[in-house]
């Protein structure tokens, strides 16, 4: 190994030891060449080598002793205890990306591991996890509204880390036992169908603002967020005609807009009768509320 001076002549060696008293974090003594040297690092980044220091005397002729003292504190860094972790609902399973100073790769949530204060810990959620009977995901870009988040939490104190779904974090020094949590939503399936006595024709809904066949297809919705629709107020299937009356829920209004937490089937029930008794019946479509 090779050693170190600190400054090119023994001027500027006195000078990096006189201008501070001790060698330390907050007020390093630095000098050379009229600029700056910061000791600390030097110190921390030539471990091993020979660090030579200087004085000299002032030049009136007189001999002077110098007593050049170098202090060192060294502290050994705490190995903390990290946990991340899913949560869907509660539910800490699946998988989760963790990386220590390295891209993030897969593992078993909730993922335990030990790593040293200021690791940059990189974390990646991801989507598409099954959890009773629900696929779950990172909402940051499928849905406006409930947006997923990364979360810090040690016992009952939380911070916000990130609403990315990959993300990093750097490990401080009060850490220790410290939950990196990636908040995923469900996507929440509704379709919609309608009921008319005596028929197994099931007719058309409006979902979002386009008619389709009855029963629908899923539509997936990150929960709470928002879907609507409506039914076809008034139908006729041979020869009767067929009023919309109220939802599976009781509910009578025809147009809605929901903000779902489950999956569910809407079914819009129909009350028939001769297509004639209805002859002369203003259906006004922007008030949806008529009961027969």
């Amino acid at each position: 190994m090779g050693n170190y001076i600190i400054g090119s002549n023994d001027t500027e060696c006195f000078n990096a030891c006189s201008s501070g008293s001790s060698v330390n974090g907050n007020n390093p003594p630095t000098y050379s060449n009229g600029g700056s040297v910061d000791i600390t690092n030097i110190v921390k980044n030539n471990l091993g080598k020979n660090i030579y220091f200087g004085v000299y005397e002032g030049g009136d002729g007189k001999a002077y002793l110098y007593t050049v003292t170098l202090q060192i504190w060294t502290h050994t860094v705490p190995l903390l205890s990290i946990t991340a972790k899913n949560d869907m609902n509660g539910y800490s399973g699946g998988n989760i990306g963790v990386g220590i100073n390295i891209s993030a790769t897969s593992r078993t949530s909730p993922y335990s591991f030990a790593a040293y204060e200021t690791n940059n810990i990189n974390l990646q959620a991801y989507d598409n996890q099954s959890y009773n009977s629900y696929n779950w995901i990172f909402n940051n870009t499928e849905a406006p509204l409930h947006p997923s988040k990364w979360e810090k939490r040690i016992n009952t104190s939380a911070s916000f880390i990130s609403n990315n779904q990959s993300t990093s974090y750097n490990l401080l020094s009060g850490d220790n036992g410290v939950n990196l949590i990636d908040y995923l939503h469900k996507i929440c399936n509704q379709n919609f169908t309608n009921s008319f006595v005596g028929l197994s024709y099931k007719g058309t809904m409006k979902v979002n603002g386009t008619s389709y066949n009855c029963p629908t297809q899923d539509f997936g919705v990150v929960e709470q967020n928002t879907i609507s629709f409506q039914p076809i107020l008034y139908q006729v299937q041979n020869g009767i005609g067929y009023l919309f009356n109220h939802w599976d829920d009781s509910v009578t209004t025809s147009i809605r807009t929901v903000n779902p937490i489950a999956h569910k089937t809407y079914t819009a029930y129909y009350v028939g009768k001769a297509d004639n008794a209805y002859r002369g019946l203003s259906i006004n479509s922007s008030d949806p509320t008529g009961t027969p």
